[in-house]
């Protein structure tokens, strides 16, 4: 296992953002869940977390990425996970075009940090790239600018079980 695994810390409320080389697509998953009051670091069990998957641009092709599969393989094996664990897909804002989704998956993982709901959030896209700039010019990394912070959005999730003692079965 290389070294970058090795200083990864598994918590109740981790946060990846990921590249997917073989999509040139950009992703966040995590382990945090606004289904349910979130869990103490006491009670926490890595092995039985159920992960989501916030894609601005998804279409149920990205499953079968196998940098996608490769990485849940190497996060798999560095939790120690045993059996199955779920992938969940909750419904997020939608990018318009296919060149955002990096600046989606930072501001989806700031709002997972922030502990707010990212699924509820409607970020200004057309203001993102100029705002992204800003943040690192004046190294201040602040909220993306939202248009609304108040969509309706149901908690329903699109599912995928995996049992990962063999490859990741995406299908």
């Amino acid at each position: 296992m290389s070294n970058q695994w090795q200083r990864i810390v598994i918590s109740e409320s981790t946060i990846f953002i990921i590249h997917l080389a073989d999509r040139t697509h950009w992703v966040t998953l995590t382990n945090i869940d606004f289904r349910k009051v979130r869990i103490s670091k006491k009670t926490f069990d890595a092995s039985k977390s159920e992960w989501f998957l916030y894609d601005s641009l998804y279409s149920p092709d990205l499953l079968k990425s196998a940098s996608l599969r490769n990485f849940l393989t190497k996060l798999y094996s560095h939790a120690n996970m045993s059996g199955r664990f779920q992938l969940l897909i909750p419904d997020v804002q939608q990018q318009e075009g296919k060149v955002d989704c990096g600046l989606f998956a930072l501001a989806i993982a700031y709002e997972l940090a922030r502990q707010n709901n990212p699924s509820g959030c409607r970020f200004d896209q057309y203001a993102m790239r100029d705002h992204f700039r800003n943040m690192v010019a004046t190294n201040n990394f602040v909220a993306f600018p939202l248009l609304s912070n108040t969509l309706a959005f149901n908690n329903s999730y699109e599912s995928k079980a995996f049992n990962l003692k063999k490859k990741p079965n995406l299908d």
